[in-house]
């Protein structure tokens, strides 16, 4: 019995011995394979669902939309190409916008540094040392109980991972991940934002370049006008008192220049540092004339001329070279127009529910609200045990001869893990942190949600009313046009004295000056509908429109109706209404005396302006 036991043994022990190696190392590879396995299971805390928007199906203000959707290359419906460049430049050289995409680059990096510790780590060590031990000490490595120095050389590799049983590293990634992504869409903001701005400040800068045309005009006009009657006043006609009012007129006038420069020099400086630039670096840029006004301006010139010849041919004697010289100080008089840039009467706003999607601040509100989210899991996984496995390979001897020998050999490895069992409420202190940030992510997400609506609703509303006012200031410089007209004609009858003239001059005056800023106010909230609208950025990003998307949205720019205008175009309404002028000149003149003459040449030269 015995023997038949021991037979038994002694067989199964060759059976034993004869498995294969996978077999015999079956409880090793299933201790190591069950980590593994088990890191894939689910991680603790909420998972990240994109919320919800409250926006409308429709705009509120939708009869000011346009068929289609947003025009995302939208400085392209200004028609300035200019304008467009300027943008390009602003991209390609902001310093504002290099500092954001240098933030984007540390969220990367810091993300990638988050993501390694999803992988094994593996370290290489070794080194030398000549050392002797104590011999009342604990203990000689090299067996010779302290009694002569020894040599001891090791070397080898080490790894370490830490299984992510609670899904702790995942979350941590997650979050890093959301991170970078609100990194990317701070600088698709950057990006709206600086095309915004540089279109608000190349407005600006043409709305006071037309203002300084239209002052230095009304200047000239003023001068000459100042000149005449300093004339009828030694002729007799004209007293010092409207001597005193002319100059009042041309003091006036002159004192509206030095702002309107430094506004000018503000605008060029401010478009320089977008595209970082040294001060007044773009002046001789900005100032250029393009050709389609430089050929208005010699249309013009031409009508000034038939205009001279018409009211040479109707005087005669000194009246003639007063009227020659009068008609040609008024031709020199020709204004360089700085046309502010006009968008579309209308813009295309698509559907509310595309906001949350083009919105660089609604999407990085979501962004942080995914890591907040994230980061409950890694606090909650922070209460579990974090299991490591490590392990070393290498060897060591006392005798360099014997180094790297298969005796000189040693190994370990296996798993450690670390539990907390108290810690005075700190994790649960940093779960709750982690929960309230989560709480004000979400409002915050929801506030930005609701404060893209209203500025899209705002910006709505500042466009119609803008459009409203220029219509309207349209109709006070054509009325006021109209009075200046019958002005002339009492001062000329002698109903009416000269400061009725210069009061009807000067509500024109303010007139034609609210209507140029009306003019970029309406182009200015135009920009700001845009920018609340959250297109632009994706022109720079990747996700720009296909070209038959961009061929369909330039289509759609020549479909929409702009704004009808309301009057001929400026250089060519003055030379008509000069040659109107001197129709009229040339019989007073004969009829009434040079000096009458004179003072309704003066007078009506007002009304020829644009």
């Amino acid at each position: 019995m015995n023997a038949n036991a021991t037979g038994r043994q002694s067989l199964g022990g060759k059976q034993l011995c004869k498995r294969p190696l996978i077999l015999r190392l079956k409880p090793a590879l299933a201790l190591l394979l069950a980590p593994v396995v088990l890191s894939g299971c689910a991680a603790l805390g909420p998972d990240f669902k994109a919320p919800q928007t409250a926006l409308p199906r429709h705009w509120l203000a939708n009869e000011q939309s346009a068929p289609g959707a947003v025009e995302l290359a939208w400085w392209n419906s200004f028609d300035d190409p200019q304008l467009a460049a300027l943008i390009q430049r602003a991209v390609a050289g902001n310093l504002d916008l290099q500092i954001v995409a240098s933030r984007l680059e540390q969220s990367r990096a810091i993300r990638q540094s988050m993501g390694a510790a999803e992988t094994p780590q593996l370290n290489a060590a070794g080194g030398i040392s000549r050392a002797r031990a104590s011999q009342v000490g604990l203990g000689d490595p090299s067996g010779r109980k302290g009694e002569s120095a020894y040599t001891l050389a090791q070397g080898g590799f080490n790894a370490s991972w830490e299984l992510d049983f609670w899904g702790r590293v995942r979350r941590t990634v997650e979050a890093a991940d959301a991170q970078v992504e609100a990194a990317q869409e701070q600088r698709h903001a950057a990006l709206l934002s600086l095309a915004a701005e540089t279109a608000q400040h190349y407005i600006r800068l043409r709305s006071t370049q037309s203002l300084l045309a239209i002052t230095e005009q009304n200047l000239a006009i003023a001068r000459r006008s100042l000149e005449l009657t300093r004339i009828r006043n030694r002729e007799g006609v004209a007293t010092e008192l409207d001597v005193a009012r002319a100059s009042a007129q041309v003091a006036a006038i002159e004192a509206r220049l030095p702002g309107l420069h430094q506004r000018e020099a503000a605008g060029v400086n401010a478009l320089g540092l977008l595209l970082a630039q040294p001060p007044q670096a773009l002046r001789a840029e900005l100032a250029v004339i393009s050709g389609e006004r430089s050929s208005k301006r010699s249309a013009a010139a031409d009508l000034e001329g038939s205009a001279q010849r018409s009211a040479k041919a109707s005087v005669a004697g000194g009246t003639e070279r007063n009227m020659e010289a009068s008609a040609g100080a008024l031709a020199k008089q020709s204004t360089v127009a700085y046309s502010v840039p006009a968008g579309p009467a209308v813009a295309a706003l698509g559907l509310p529910s595309e906001l949350a999607q083009r919105r660089p601040d609604i999407r990085r509100a979501s962004a942080l609200l995914h890591a907040a989210t994230a980061s409950i899991g890694v606090a909650k996984a922070d209460f579990y045990p974090r299991i490591t496995l490590s392990g070393n390979l290498g060897f060591q001897a006392t005798q360099l001869s014997d180094f790297g020998s298969w005796s000189s050999r040693q190994f370990s490895f296996g798993p450690a893990f670390s539990l907390p069992l108290f810690d005075g409420g700190h994790l649960r202190g940093m779960l709750k942190l982690s929960e309230a940030r989560q709480q004000e992510a979400a409002l915050a997400y929801q506030q930005t949600v609701l404060r893209a609506w209203h500025e899209v609703d705002d910006a709505l509303a500042a466009s119609r009313a803008q459009q409203e006012r220029r219509e309207r200031l349209h109709e006070a410089v054509a009325q006021s046009r109209i009075a200046l007209n019958n002005a002339q004609q009492q001062y000329v009858a002698g109903t009416v004295d000269f400061l009725n003239v210069l009061s009807v001059q000067d509500a024109l005056l303010a007139n034609e000056a609210a209507l140029a800023e009306s003019t970029a106010a309406v182009s200015l909230a135009l920009v700001d509908l845009y920018k609340a609208l959250g297109g632009g950025w994706q022109s720079w990003s990747g996700t720009a429109q296909q070209p038959s998307e961009a061929k369909a949205a330039a289509a759609a720019r020549q479909q929409r109706q702009r704004p009808a205008p309301q009057s001929p175009a400026p250089a060519v309404a003055v030379a008509r209404e000069r040659s109107r002028v001197a129709a009229l000149v040339a019989p007073a003149s004969l009829a009434g005396g040079t000096a009458r003459g004179y003072g309704l040449l003066a007078v009506a030269a007002v009304t020829a302006r644009p």
